[in-house]
């Protein structure tokens, strides 16, 4: 099973829910609950995706 730490999930419920509330008042109906499971989905891959390559680019740098 894949956990988030605590800090990450904290980032994906923050960006999930800006784009919940852009799309809350700009479009006409809002999004459903299966259209807001498929954002926090692609929001966790993009924050997990970031956080694994930020590691691999630093652990490059400092081995350098």
């Amino acid at each position: 099973m894949f956990v988030l730490p605590a800090r990450l999930s904290a980032v994906v419920f923050a960006v999930s829910l800006g784009i919940w509330l852009f799309f809350y008042y700009t479009t006409e109906p809002p999004l459903s609950a299966r259209d807001v499971t498929l954002v926090v989905g692609v929001v966790t891959a993009g924050v997990s995706g970031g956080r694994w390559l930020w590691s691999r680019v630093g652990s490059r740098r400092s081995g350098s």
